[in-house]
């Protein structure tokens, strides 16, 4: 693979090499593994936190109180960026955050079976 990069970024780029006493090649070899690792972060974000973020906000006991509130809010906004809305009904939304706060829902698959029947696309 050849990078052909512009004079102003090959320029940046000498001057943070020299700046860290490494070569260019160092350097940008490391830009690229860190571009990898964080878009590899990003797309295992998107796979499972519809899923897994309820689950561990509702179930977990560190906010005592409002955990089933903050569950649901981060379900909201997570699906909002995601250019999704929540479609379920306060009853059903209510039955499964406490479902999942006494564990009656306790699996990712159960949570996430009502989530993909409760979300729709936003309009």
């Amino acid at each position: 693979m050849t990078l052909r990069l512009t004079e102003d970024e090959t320029q940046a780029l000498r001057e943070r090499a020299r700046r860290e006493g490494r070569s260019m090649q160092e350097v940008a070899r490391e830009a690229v593994r860190d571009y990898v690792e964080k878009s590899s972060r990003r797309e295992l974000l998107d796979d499972v936190l519809d899923e897994d973020l309820p689950h561990s906000i509702a179930g977990n006991l560190a906010l005592v109180d409002g955990n089933k509130r903050h569950a649901m809010a981060a379900v909201v906004a997570f699906d909002a960026i995601n250019g999704l809305r929540l479609t379920l009904s306060n009853d059903a939304a209510y039955g499964l955050l406490m479902g999942v706060a006494g564990g009656r829902l306790s699996t990712v698959a159960q949570i996430a079976a009502v989530l993909v029947e409760g979300t729709g696309q936003r309009r």
